[in-house]
C-alpha cells in the first residue's frame, strides 16, 4: 500500500529539512517542537540540527551492547529506612489498594456498558475486530478519569509531560519503552489507543474486558501463524483513515501476480498448496480493509484509534533499552515516539524478574509518592530506505528515544527472547540463580549458532545442563560431567573433552557450554569452527592471540598432531614453532596454523557434538512423550 498517502499532511517538513543528522544509518528527519502542550494543532514545526545533537546520538551508538543485565532491579533490597517506610505506610497503602480495586471495578462496568452489544468476534472478512464508532468511544471517557485516579492513588500525584504528541493522522503508531504496569495505563489514560499486547492478557478476568473495549491486536508469541496474522494487523491498521488510491489496488495486483508467477519455476511448482492457501487468504484480507477503507473515506465506518506498541516485547529497567522488534515499523508510515522515565531514590519502578509481582505492587502502594516524566519525541518520518527495511527503522527510532532517556540509557543486545530464557532458568533452578545462570548469555546467540531460534529446543539445552549440574551449583565439575555421560575419568581423552567446555577451570558455566556447544554444531564449518576459536582466546581489546594464550588453547585441547594431552613441554615446542619471532597471531595467520597444526581438534570437537547431541534428542523426546499425556517435564 501507498505508505506516502497518510503521511502528506506532514511530509512537505521532511522534504525541506534537508541532511539525516549524522551516525544515524539512514536516519529520517524529525518534527522538532519545544511546546510543553501535548496537543496536535497548538504546537510550532522547526527543525534544530547541529553537531552537539550529531555527538549525543553518536554517543548514544557507542553504548550499544553493554554488558547491563536490564531484567533485574536495581532496588531489589530494602534497606532499614525502607522497611521503617513499609511498616508506616501499611493502613495507607491498604487503603490505596481497596481504592485501587474500586476504580477498576467501575472501569470494568464503564467497558462493558461501551461495547453493550459488539462482536468480540474478527470480522471475517479483515480478520480483524471492528472498531468502536465515536459515540461508543465517547463513553469510555470515564475510563481515562478512573485511571488517572489509579495513578493518583500509586503515587503519581503530578506527571510531568513534555513534547507535543502528534498521534493521529500524522502519526498513527504510538512507540514508547516499557518499564512496569505503570505505562500502558498512562497511555490508555492519555489516548484510549488501540494496542498490541500478547494474546494470554486476553485470558486475564476482568482485565480481558477492559482491554477489549480497546480493540487490542492480540499476539500469539508462541505460533507462527499467529505472528502472521498479528504482523499483517499491524500492517493494515494505521492505514485504516488513510484514503484509498489506485495505487493501492494495483499494488495488490502486483503482489498476486508475483506470487502465481512463482508457483512455475521452470516447470516446477514452487508453492505448496497450503502456502497458496495463505497467500489467498492474505490478499483477500487486504482486499477487504481496502474496501473499508473506502467506507470509512465516505463516513460510513469509523476508522481505528491510533496503534500502542511497545517494541521491546517486554518490560525492562528505567535505564535500558531493550532490541525492538519490527512489527510497530511495518507499515511504514510514521511514528510517534514516547519516553517514560521514572526517577527514583529508594524505589524503581520497574517489573523485573528478581522481584515477584506482589512484592513490587506492594511496594509501590508504600511509597509516599512516585515520580513520572513522559517526554512526546517529535515525530519520526521514515526515510525510502527505511519504508523497505523494518529492522532498520525500528533501530533508528531506537537510537533517537535512547538519546533522549539520557546519558545513562544502555541499549542492550536483549530481545524479549531473553526474557524467556531468564524465565526458563529460573524455573529450572529457582529464584535468583536462575538470573546468575543466564548472565553472559544471549537468545541471539542460541538461535544463530544451536537452536536456528526454537524455543523448545532452548528449553532442552537448559534441562540438559540442569541435569549434569547434580548439586544444582549453577556449573558442572568434571565429576558431574564424566558421571552424566558415563565416561571413563581415567581416559586422557575424555579429559581433553572436559576442557574444551570448561574455559576457565573452574566448572563448566552456562555461558562456557554454549559456547562450546557453538564450536562443536554442526551448523558452522570447519574455518567458522576455527574464527570461533580464535574468538575465545583472543585479546578483545587488540583482536590478537598472545602466545599464552595460544599455550592455554592448545593445553587444554590435547587434541593436536604435534601434543600430547599433559606436555607443557610439547605445548611451548609447537607455540616456538608456530610464533617463531613473533609475540601474537592475527586471525588470518591463525587460520593458516590451524590447518596446519589443529586437523584433530575438528575432529575432536565432531565427537563432543555427537556425544551431547544424542544425549539433546533423548530429552527432547522425553519431553514430547510428557505433553503428549499433559503431564510437566520433571525436574531433576
Amino acid at each position: 500500500m501507498d505508505s506516502g498517502s497518510a503521511a502528506d499532511p506532514k511530509q512537505h517538513v521532511q522534504d525541506e529539512q534537508g541532511p539525516s543528522p549524522a551516525g544515524l544509518s539512514g536516519q529520517a528527519t524529525l518534527i522538532e517542537s519545544r511546546s510543553p502542550k501535548a496537543t496536535e494543532t497548538g504546537c510550532p514545526v522547526a527543525l534544530e540540527t547541529n553537531v552537539e545533537d550529531n555527538d549525543r546520538l553518536s554517543k548514544i551508538q557507542k553504548r550499544d551492547n553493554e554488558g547491563v543485565n536490564p531484567f533485574i532491579s536495581k532496588t531489589k533490597n530494602v534497606s532499614c529506612l525502607g522497611w521503617i517506610k513499609l511498616i508506616i505506610m501499611f493502613p495507607i497503602a491498604l487503603v490505596r489498594l481497596i481504592l485501587i480495586a474500586v476504580c477498576f471495578l467501575f472501569i470494568w462496568i464503564t467497558c462493558a456498558i461501551a461495547t453493550c452489544g459488539v462482536s468480540v468476534k474478527p470480522d471475517p472478512a479483515t480478520d480483524d475486530l471492528p472498531p468502536l464508532n465515536s459515540c461508543r468511544r465517547c463513553m469510555l471517557w470515564p475510563m481515562r478519569l478512573l485511571a488517572r485516579a489509579v495513578l493518583w492513588l500509586l503515587g503519581f500525584y503530578y506527571i510531568h509531560e513534555k513534547g507535543c504528541c502528534y498521534c493521529g493522522t500524522t502519526a498513527p503508531v504510538i512507540v514508547a519503552n516499557h518499564v512496569s504496569f505503570i505505562d500502558p495505563l498512562f497511555l490508555f489514560m492519555k489516548f484510549l489507543p488501540g494496542c498490541a499486547m500478547k494474546a494470554e492478557l486476553m485470558n486475564v478476568p476482568v482485565l480481558s474486558s477492559i482491554l477489549g473495549s480497546l480493540v487490542p491486536i492480540a499476539i500469539d508469541r508462541t505460533s507462527a501463524q499467529g505472528k502472521s496474522s498479528s504482523a499483517l494487523k499491524l500492517v493494515l491498521r494505521p492505514f485504516s483513515g488513510a484514503p484509498v488510491t489506485a495505487a493501492d489496488w494495483e499494488k495488490i495486483k502486483e503482489e498476486e501476480d508475483k506470487a502465481a508467477a512463482s508457483d512455475q519455476v521452470e516447470g516446477v511448482i514452487a508453492r505448496t498448496p497450503s502456502k497458496a492457501k495463505r497467500d489467498s487468504r492474505k490478499f483477500a484480507v487486504k482486499k477487504a480493509a481496502l474496501k473499508r477503507r473506502e467506507r470509512v473515506a465516505d463516513g460510513k465506518e469509523s476508522p481505528y484509534p491510533p496503534v500502542l506498541i511497545f517494541p521491546e516485547g517486554t518490560t525492562s529497567s528505567t535505564n535500558t533499552l531493550l532490541q525492538f522488534k519490527p512489527g510497530a515499523f511495518y507499515s511504514g508510515l510514521p511514528v510517534q515516539p514516547v519516553v517514560m522515565k521514572f526517577p527514583f531514590c529508594n524505589f524503581e519502578a520497574t517489573w523485573s524478574c528478581d522481584v515477584g509481582v506482589a512484592w513490587f505492587a506492594w511496594r509501590m502502594l508504600s511509597q509516599v509518592y512516585n515520580c513520572m516524566t513522559v517526554e512526546y519525541l517529535p515525530v519520526y518520518f521514515p526515510t525510502a530506505e527505511e519504508k523497505k527495511d523494518p529492522t532498520l527503522y525500528a533501530s533508528n527510532v531506537r537510537n533517537v528515544m535512547a538519546e533522549a532517556m539520557g546519558p545513562d540509557c544502555f541499549k542492550t543486545v536483549h530481545r524479549y527472547e531473553d526474557m524467556r530464557l531468564l524465565a526458563e532458568a529460573q524455573k529450572l533452578y529457582g529464584g535468583n540463580k536462575g538470573i546468575g545462570l543466564t548472565e553472559g548469555v544471549t537468545h541471539e546467540t542460541l538461535a544463530t549458532f544451536v537452536t536456528g531460534g526454537d524455543f523448545a529446543e532452548i528449553k532442552v539445552m537448559l534441562q540438559q545442563f540442569r541435569e549434569m549440574d547434580e548439586d544444582k551449583d549453577g556449573s558442572i565439575s568434571k565429576e558431574e560431567f564424566f558421571k552424566y555421560f558415563k565416561l571413563d575419568s581415567e581416559d586422557t581423552y575424555n579429559d581433553t573433552l572436559y576442557k574444551l567446555l570448561d574455559e576457565n577451570g573452574d566448572g563448566i558455566q552456562l555461558c562456557e557450554f554454549i559456547r562450546g556447544k557453538i564450536l562443536v554444531s554442526d551448523k558452522l564449518s570447519n574455518d567458522q569452527k576455527v574464527d570461533q576459536l580464535f574468538g575465545l582466546y583472543a585479546d578483545e581489546n587488540t583482536d590478537l592471540l598472545s602466545r599464552d594464550n595460544f599455550i592455554k588453547m592448545v593445553c587444554s585441547s590435547g587434541l593436536t598432531d604435534e601434543v600430547s594431552p599433559s606436555g607443557q613441554q610439547d605445548a611451548n615446542r609447537l607455540t616456538d614453532k608456530v610464533f617463531a619471532e613473533q609475540s601474537s597471531l592475527t586471525l588470518e595467520q591463525f587460520q593458516q596454523v590451524a590447518k596446519t597444526h589443529l586437523p584433530k581438534l575438528l575432529a575432536g570437537l565432531s565427537g563432543l557434538m555427537d556425544m551431547i547431541q544424542r544425549d539433546q534428542d533423548r530429552i527432547s523426546s522425553s519431553n514430547s512423550a510428557e505433553d503428549a499425556v499433559g503431564k510437566p517435564v520433571p525436574i531433576m
